[in-house]
């Protein structure tokens, strides 16, 4: 995850519903709007507390 990036809406979510939240930033993306999942901003390996926390 860059630290420099923005977001407007941070997407949080049951690991069931990940299909559907992904739908939704998507549709958000297209709206202009930039949403912060987990999928999208973490690399897989990597500890993802500390990122959260920034």
């Amino acid at each position: 995850m860059s630290s420099q990036n923005q977001f407007d809406v941070f997407l949080c979510h049951n690991s069931k519903d990940k299909p559907e939240v992904k739908q939704i930033g998507e549709q958000l993306k297209q709206q202009g709007l930039q949403p912060w999942l987990d999928e999208w901003e973490f690399r897989p390996g990597f500890p993802w507390q500390r990122e959260l926390e920034r």
